[in-house]
């Protein structure tokens, strides 16, 4: 197979800035994050070559660290993660096309379900496999890029149920400005997906995958791409950060 996310710059090319890497502090980044958010769990996102700190690097720290999952955008990116023999739980965030659904099945990677046709298109292709795929389904509640509206999200829900061959382990949501001055708006989001979570069918989606339900009432994980950088604000949604301590950088820029 070739392999994936090649270099886009020759590698006899010098550029005149290099990164290095300190993995001890972006360890020391996630435990801050994760102490603080207990008893839900981090879900550190690696996209985007883990924001520039090397993909494959960064998830081989975090599952020795013991992170119950990281996050990717795309699924070459889940791909080139299994080619390097890591095995802790992938979701990828991102659309899927149906002719990429097998390659999901195969490397054992978490798919989002932002439709009702995609749902169906994963339950049709793990049938076919004889497999079960492991699903997260995506409410879009503000953020307008991806995932069924909150409005509309009852038939997603409703016809997860109906799946034979996809185990629902999640529902999520994504902020659009979590981290702004004015936090109204990630508010109302929240809302949305509270009023989400709590519906009947919600209700039911989580008896049958026994899922456990902690702090702010449906919310289990938290989405985290604070590991590898430090954020310019300490407020969130739930305005509770102002006694933790920020995490830190873990890259600076050499001379080439």
């Amino acid at each position: 197979m070739t392999a994936l996310n090649e270099p886009t710059i020759a590698a006899d090319e010098r550029r005149p800035t290099r990164v290095e890497v300190d993995l001890d502090v972006l360890a020391d980044n996630y435990r801050v994050i994760a102490a603080h958010v207990a008893p839900a769990r981090v879900m550190p996102i690696l996209k985007a070559n883990a924001y520039g700190h090397g993909l494959v690097e960064v998830a081989r720290v975090l599952e020795r660290l013991g992170a119950p999952y990281v996050g990717v955008a795309y699924l070459e990116e889940g791909l080139r993660l299994r080619q390097h023999g890591v095995r802790l739980p992938v979701l990828v965030l991102g659309g899927i096309l149906g002719s990429q659904i097998p390659r999901f099945l195969e490397a054992d990677l978490t798919l989002t379900a932002s439709s009702v046709d995609k749902l169906r298109a994963i339950e049709e292709h793990a049938a076919r496999a004889g497999r079960t795929a492991t699903v997260h389904l995506k409410i879009d509640t503000g953020m307008e890029r991806i995932g069924v509206h909150w409005y509309s999200a009852e038939m997603l829900l409703e016809e997860s149920l109906r799946c034979r061959h996809v185990r629902v382990e999640g529902i999520f949501t994504h902020f659009a400005n979590g981290d702004a001055r004015d936090l109204a708006h990630a508010r109302l989001q929240l809302e949305r997906f509270h009023e989400t979570s709590a519906s009947t069918s919600a209700a039911r989606c989580r008896r049958r995958c026994a899922t456990r339900r902690t702090r702010a009432r449906s919310c289990s994980c938290v989405r985290a791409t604070w590991i590898s950088c430090a954020p310019a604000s300490s407020s969130t949604v739930s305005g509770r950060l102002s006694r933790w301590r920020r995490p830190s950088p873990c890259g600076r820029r050499s001379p080439g």
